[in-house]
């Protein structure tokens, strides 16, 4: 994919750009200080001054993403330029002196990081520490020069687009320019968020997996690799616990297992091929998992740090020993194990479950702080794609509560084309058919999935249970392919009947979905599953939730105030334009 730099100085929308940027589906990494536990920032201290070293020393990030912007891109925008020629280059301007009292805001006097250092000193010949001594001419003058350089070296050149912050057609620029849809530019400002605030978080690796993207059919460790990502895009502190290749987006990633440990406990299982091992709670790899994680995080905990657990019973020992943390469990999805003191469900299906009627009897649910918040998801993740091709797909562990013997026996009805991808056998489908034609393509990578989901003519999860969310269906929604499944728990809150799919109780009701699947827009389905599972839309919820949860320790809990809040949009939902509504209605057939 085309890199795009955002070469603006900070303080110019830079936060802004991104977040336009991102939610065009593209991968950004906004501050490249740290990836795989290695502090980048810090390995620039001595080479401030030099570009072609940082531009050196950044590679390793700069290949692993799409999208980057502030401080110290734009002091290297000429090796980037040189290293990756297919780039493009993005500069927002805002007002001089706008911009100037922005920066004495935001670095008052404190030291220079490295990064802003790279910035200052290519302007400034004394290469200050802070701006104390920097006079508001010279950084009037910095400005100017840095947006006149720039326009001098991409004069006439299709790779670069310059635009005014106040500008009411910026989004529109940006959109012709990327070549996506049109959109409005959020003009984000994280200090008017109502859970504005940098907070430490502690996250938890899964004991018998390896905390990367790769590892794609274990939903809890999927969960880690974005739980982390999203956090560090807003700003947090995050610390990591977990397999020694993990990869993920942290502050500090602390090695808590090994191959070895695996080995042991797992012999020579291979999750590539054959998803996660059969675990126990006592295995060694747990064993491990916890002496070490309960003496590292005894390490680095500070007062107020939030623990997360996102296993249930899985973390429930580290939580034992770190009680003085704000132990939270987010994501929850899972049947049992629930223990922390702030829970985060993904479903009001789940929770409701959860609670169960037995405290609608007693008509006290004391579930101020048991939120819900959906599941979340990198939008680069996933290729949108309006033309299908003919097959049907099921994606997921092949086991009888997900329902793939109602699917095999719904696209024989139709005499349709079906394939599967997941882990275990489709012998037993021939059963219901001679004819009907299935291709099990096995564990699908990252690769697989996303061809897969957009190509579809629909994605067929007609669960047996209630589901607290199945990611897979706001996955294949977010590639532009509607979705069939059944009429109870998370589906009856995500999968908008007639709009983004079809959900069903019979059988016969099952067939018509399917033969009826082109009543559905596929851009709707995007635009539904874009607008509020985006990681940058439930960030929005979680910082709000974390405020929340701080404020029982710092300020006065559940009463106190807060008179800086300007909305309360943290549960609203995007619905699709009331087009999409009439539109299904009118493509029904009558």
């Amino acid at each position: 994919m085309t890199k795009i730099f955002v070469i603006s100085l900070h303080r110019c929308a830079t936060q802004s750009t991104g977040l336009f940027i991102r939610n065009a589906g593209f991968s950004e990494f906004h501050g490249h200080t740290m990836m795989d536990g290695i502090d980048y920032q810090s390995k620039i201290v001595g080479s401030e001054a030099d570009p072609n070293r940082i531009a050196e020393i950044l590679k390793p990030i700069l290949d692993a993403f799409d999208v980057f912007g502030d401080v110290p891109i734009p002091a290297i925008y000429q090796q980037l330029d040189a290293a990756y020629p297919d780039a493009k280059f993005i500069a927002v301007h805002r007002n001089p002196f706008d911009w100037v009292r922005s920066v004495r805001e935001h670095c008052g006097s404190r030291p220079l990081e490295p990064y802003e250092r790279a910035q200052y000193w290519r302007y400034l010949d004394d290469e200050p520490t802070t701006l104390d001594s920097v006079t508001d001419t010279a950084l009037v003058a910095m400005y100017l020069r840095h947006y006149q350089e720039i326009l001098r070296y991409f004069e006439d050149r299709g790779n670069f687009l310059l635009v005014d912050l106040d500008d009411v057609d910026i989004g529109q620029k940006l959109a012709s320019f990327l070549k996506v849809a049109p959109a409005k530019f959020p003009h984000y400002d994280y200090k008017k968020d109502p859970g504005f605030g940098k907070h430490r978080f502690h996250v938890l690796g899964i004991p018998y997996a390896v905390s990367t993207s790769e590892y794609n059919l274990c939903a809890f460790t999927q969960k880690v690799v974005r739980l982390c990502a999203m956090l560090k895009m807003r700003g947090h502190h995050v610390i990591h616990y977990g397999h020694e290749d993990s990869r993920v987006v942290c502050d500090e990633h602390v090695t808590v297992t090994t191959n070895a440990d695996l080995a042991r406990a797992y012999g020579d299982h291979d999750w590539r091929t054959q998803g996660f091992p059969p675990y126990k709670t006592d295995d060694h790899a747990f064993n491990a998992f916890y002496q070490n994680t309960i003496r590292a995080v005894a390490d680095r905990k500070q007062q107020h740090d939030f623990l997360l657990c996102s296993f249930g019973w899985g973390h429930k020992p580290v939580a034992d020993q770190h009680g003085d943390m704000i132990v939270c469990e987010p994501g929850i999805g899972y049947a049992g194990g629930h223990f922390a003191p702030f829970k985060v469900f993904e479903s009001y299906a789940i929770l409701h479950a959860y609670y169960g009627l037995a405290k609608i009897a007693e008509a006290a649910n004391d579930m101020w702080y048991d939120v819900v918040i959906p599941n979340y998801f990198d939008l680069s993740d996933f290729e949108y794609c309006d033309q299908k091709d003919d097959y049907f797909l099921f994606l997921g562990r092949i086991i009888p509560g997900k329902g793939v013997n109602i699917v095999a026996q719904v696209v024989d009805a139709i005499g349709g084309r079906l394939v599967v991808a997941g882990p275990g056998s489709i012998e037993h489908l021939g059963e219901y058919s001679s004819r009907l034609t299935v291709e099990h393509v096995g564990v699908a990578d990252m690769a697989m999935r996303k061809k897969l989901m957009s190509k579809a003519k629909a994605m067929l999860l007609p669960s047996l249970f209630a589901e607290p969310f199945c990611g897979v269906h706001v996955e294949s929604m977010l590639s532009g392919t509607p979705v069939i499944t059944t009429d109870w728990g998370a589906f009856t809150e995500y999968n908008i009947h007639g709009v983004t799919g079809y959900r069903c109780r019979t059988f016969e009701q099952f067939v018509w979905a399917a033969k009826n699947i082109g009543t559905i827009r596929p851009a709707v389905c995007r635009d539904w599953a874009a607008a509020n599972f985006s990681m940058d839309r439930v960030a929005e919820m979680y910082d709000e939730y974390w405020y929340g949860v701080k404020s029982v320790f710092t300020r006065g809990g559940w009463y106190a105030a807060n008179p800086e809040r300007k909305e309360l949009n943290w549960l609203t939902k995007y619905w699709p334009g009331v087009n999409a509504f009439a539109a299904a209605s009118s493509k029904v057939p009558r």
